[in-house]
């Protein structure tokens, strides 16, 4: 019996059916006269540092992605295509290449707009299917880096009025911002792929803070230093020492991570002497994680004032990773606080509270993200938060005694721990995912 939807189904126009598709005698049909070439679509463009290459447009080479002042300044029709073929070697390059696509209205490359941005690593055999998106195309290549090696781009450049792509990624694909992705996944998780770092642009950080006991005081913040003044963050900035309860951890090093005087982002590695002071190469007014380099620490690490001795962070004998509730979004980075546990005891007279707070200290401003005012009891608590942190934005959990100082007897303990999870999400224009630790 004929099959009615045989009978029934239009015609497909030649120019929708794929390349490859079959032919009344069941013989594949090669697809090469179905790639539309033009002037300069196969190319090799030596990119020098830092510059920008229009290979489709004589490999005119600029300094400035804003400066469209030269001759061979046309784009492409691409108006009656669907899809845009990119073919790139990248065996000759020791840097990454930044590709940039780039759509018009007219033929006007200095009135074009760049709708797809791709770093592609050097060693790479690159093949992408871009969506068409307007009447005229232009590509540029860039590479962002600054030494005097020149790097060079084998492309060819073809046009299509296929309506498939190519299939973008696989599941067991590691993932960055520059792939091209379905909105919607099937077989896995993107969460489970960010905690296993199949996604290079985007990862998980736990924080942890451990309090192993509180003295009632009202200010008291320290997670398990046993002293009364609050961890700084404050608009001055101040020169840090960094030491150690042990001498063996003398010659280890330990990465500080924070907010300089300028209000910029910075990291810098310092080698511990022991139970004497290391000092800081810059001052601080935040200090948002501590992490040692090379091995666990043999004791506790505090990072303070020279000055004035007041507490910056600390790192508890053995875990490697800062022990304080602080955190700073590093550059080039949005993220995102999923959520924040506290679980122990409270066993006070003098009702103590929780309070986490965002900071920003180039806008001035102090949001209160969480209060927690049990008086006694177990707190097991895990809130959803689900609040976004910028570039520099800095995270404090304080612990406080409560209302007053003036009765201490008969306190008791207390003991937490609090723990707070983010991701991350690289921002970089310039290189691909993040400097994994």
């Amino acid at each position: 019996m004929a099959s009615n939807f045989v009978n029934t189904a239009p015609q497909i126009k030649k120019s929708f059916q794929s390349g490859f598709s079959f032919n009344q005698g069941l013989t594949p049909k090669n697809n090469e006269k179905d790639n539309y070439s033009f002037k300069n679509s196969v190319f090799t463009s030596n990119i020098g540092s830092s510059n920008i290459v229009y290979p489709l447009n004589e490999n005119v080479q600029l300094t400035s992605e804003s400066d469209f002042n030269f001759l061979s300044n046309q784009m492409v029709p691409s108006g009656i295509f669907n899809v845009l073929k990119v073919d790139l070697d990248t065996n000759n390059c020791s840097h990454d290449i930044k590709l940039q696509v780039r759509y018009g209205h007219n033929a006007n490359l200095g009135d074009s707009q760049i709708k797809y941005s791709t770093i592609i690593s050097p060693n790479t055999q690159f093949y992408r299917n871009y969506p068409i998106e307007n009447e005229y195309f232009a590509i540029s290549l860039k590479c962002d880096d600054d030494s005097a090696i020149f790097n060079s781009v084998d492309g060819r450049v073809t046009l299509s009025r296929y309506t498939q792509y190519n299939a973008p990624v696989q599941i067991t694909d590691s993932l960055d911002r520059f792939k091209m992705s379905s909105l919607e996944r099937e077989g896995n998780d993107f969460y489970n792929d960010i905690i296993i770092g199949r996604v290079s642009d985007v990862r998980k950080k736990q924080l942890m803070a451990v309090m192993p006991s509180d003295y009632g005081e009202p200010d008291n913040l320290i997670w398990g230093i046993k002293a009364f003044d609050r961890f700084y963050y404050g608009d001055s900035a101040l020169p840090l020492v960094v030491r150690s309860s042990s001498p063996s951890d003398s010659g280890q090093r330990i990465k500080i991570k924070g907010i300089n005087q300028l209000n910029n982002y910075i990291e810098e590695v310092i080698t511990l002497a022991g139970t004497s002071n290391s000092f800081t190469f810059e001052d601080y007014k935040f200090v948002g994680g501590m992490e040692m380099v090379d091995k666990d620490n043999n004791g506790d690490i505090i990072c303070e004032s020279n000055l004035t001795g007041l507490p910056f962070n600390y790192m508890a004998a053995g875990f490697s990773n800062s022990t304080s509730f602080l955190y700073t979004c590093p550059s080039d980075t949005k993220a995102i606080i999923k959520n924040i546990q506290f679980n122990g005891k409270i066993d006070l007279v003098n009702k103590p509270n929780i309070l986490v707070k965002k900071i920003n200290h180039t806008s001035n401003t102090n949001v209160n993200l969480y209060f927690n005012n049990t008086g006694e009891g177990i707190i097991d608590t895990n809130t959803i938060l689900d609040i976004t942190l910028d570039s520099k934005d800095c995270v404090i959990g304080n612990i406080q005694g409560g209302f007053s100082n003036t009765d201490t007897s008969n306190l008791g303990v207390s003991s937490l721990t609090g723990f707070m999870n983010v991701i991350e999400y690289s921002t970089s224009e310039t290189r691909v995912g993040f400097d994994f630790e």
